[in-house]
């Protein structure tokens, strides 16, 4: 009889004991769970924001090479005789050849442009050549309209008398169509795209794909109707832009989980941002 009360008594130990060990094995499993989605959450946003680096880097490089060459340009216009017009649209007709530009031309001093044929141009918004007088190493690029089309326009100062005016710089386009072939193939896959902002969050450039979310002109806006992950803050994100820092988010959308990262270029205080889906990450950037 004592043996049988022993065993009865000892029942409810072992039973509490079993439902102490699988709570235990639970805590554990939902802990181990939790520290692997977090694991891989940080290994995807740092994957999404090397390959948003590397991006923007070549971008950089690219777009450094265009100005580079309007340095050049600047230097032989100048070393020409005053009134050569003949000369200067010919140096003009082989740089727009040698580097496939969109446009080429001359800033006046008494203000407006005149394109490479001595026709006169008005550049939607005001050019200055003030940070490039300053800081020689400047890239000075601005977004405008010519004949219709949007370009990138680069502006380098220089001196010089032709078509009976003075100048006070040169200037070169690239339409922003040909963006995508500065910024090369980097096998980045279905859903995934790039943009160039400023950083006020409006588009300077938004990379043109099916699957894109529809955009108001301003990334800040765009995420704004979108489901930001909690851990994230697109207060912060202002923040680090207004700084120079780059960073990640991550948001949900309804065919799936995004990443997106943002790096800045180094040019007019521009960023590249560029958006990923989750579940193509390994498949495209490890």
């Amino acid at each position: 009889m004592k043996r049988k009360a022993r065993k009865k008594r000892s029942l409810p130990i072992v039973r509490i004991l079993i439902v102490l060990t699988v709570l235990i094995c639970i805590v554990f499993s939902l802990s181990s769970t939790r520290q692997l989605s977090a694991s891989i959450d940080n290994g995807n946003r740092k994957t999404v924001l090397n390959f948003a680096n590397q991006i923007g880097s070549r971008l950089h490089d690219r777009l450094q090479q265009i100005d580079l060459s309007l340095v050049e340009l600047s230097s032989d216009l100048a070393a020409l005789a005053p009134g050569a017009d003949e000369l200067i649209e010919a140096r003009f007709l082989s740089y727009i050849t040698i580097w496939e530009m969109n446009g080429a031309g001359l800033l006046l001093e008494s203000g407006g442009a005149l394109l490479w044929d001595g026709r006169e141009i008005d550049f939607e918004n005001p050019i200055t050549l003030s940070d490039v007088l300053s800081y020689s190493d400047k890239l000075s690029i601005t977004r405008q309209e010519l004949d219709g089309e949007p370009v990138l326009v680069f502006t380098k100062p220089c001196t010089i008398e032709a078509y009976g005016q003075m100048s006070s710089g040169v200037f070169t386009a690239v339409r922003l169509e040909r963006l995508p072939a500065l910024v090369g193939e980097y096998g980045y896959g279905p859903d995934t795209f790039i943009s160039v902002t400023q950083i006020d969050g409006n588009n300077i450039w938004r990379q043109d794909k099916t699957g894109n979310p529809e955009s108001t002109g301003n990334c800040f806006d765009d995420l704004a109707l979108l489901d930001v992950d909690s851990s994230d803050s697109l207060v912060q994100m202002k923040t680090r832009m207004t700084v120079g820092m780059d960073g990640t988010i991550a948001y949900a959308r309804e065919d799936g989980d995004y990443y997106l990262a943002y790096v800045p270029l180094g040019v007019n205080y521009w960023y590249l941002l560029l958006s990923v889906r989750a579940d193509s990450i390994d498949l495209t950037l490890h």
